[in-house]
């Protein structure tokens, strides 16, 4: 019954996520190139993240990189989250491509009742319509949160003392849809990304909707 009631509470509280960064891959067609990201919005919370990405000189458009997330709150760095990952397209027609992602999420969230540490995957279907100097386009994903550390603070073990700290199956998930698009101009990209998250498991979202303002700058 301790163990469930552990997995419910981080179930519901642990749930910051951040979609992936989106790219005008008619920009960055053939050739190598690094991308350094800036994202600021509303994902749960409001929230900024950075990113660094490297796209390889192929056909596929593969795009690997990292993004770290970090909401707002009174303390800095008491929540993050780390994405590595990338994107590869696997479908290309004209100006309209499909593209697959794929990342492993680490991520960290501490309060006055316990620090959790999660492990979790992102992956997802991007299809657009890209330009060279704009595109739209529209994403599903899937973020799910597999297996948490917890370390239960003070003020938890007063109330449940025997409490024990370590690692548990989380049940954290969101299923989210939305729409991108974005302006580009010499080495700039300016990109708009919103859109619905819906939990699949345990209690709907505070706020089931994200919007994100991001900048790109290729070099």
């Amino acid at each position: 019954m301790k163990k469930a009631f552990i997995i419910l509470l981080f179930g519901t509280l642990f749930s910051t996520h951040v979609g992936a960064q989106s790219f005008n891959l008619a920009r960055l067609q053939d050739s190598s190139v690094n991308i350094f990201s800036l994202n600021l919005g509303l994902d749960h919370a409001f929230q900024a993240a950075i990113g660094i990405h490297h796209k390889f000189a192929t056909p596929q458009n593969l795009i690997v990189g990292a993004e770290i997330a970090l909401p707002s709150g009174d303390t800095p760095f008491d929540d993050w989250k780390l994405k590595l990952g990338g994107q590869y397209r696997i479908w290309e027609k004209g100006q309209f491509q499909l593209s697959t992602k794929a990342h492993f999420l680490l991520r960290k969230r501490r309060s006055n009742v316990d620090r959790n540490l999660g492990l979790g995957s992102d992956v997802g279907l991007i299809f657009g319509w890209y330009r060279p100097k704009y595109f739209i386009g529209t994403e599903l994903s899937y973020d799910r949160n597999w297996v948490s550390n917890i370390r239960h603070g003070d003020e938890y073990l007063a109330n449940v003392p025997s409490a024990v700290n370590g690692w548990y199956k989380s049940r954290a998930d969101h299923l989210n849809l939305g729409l991108q698009g974005g302006w580009s101009w010499d080495s700039f990209d300016l990109n708009l990304r919103f859109g619905r998250t819906i939990r699949t498991m345990g209690r709907a979202n505070i706020i089931p909707f994200y919007f994100l303002l991001a900048g790109n700058f290729r070099f």
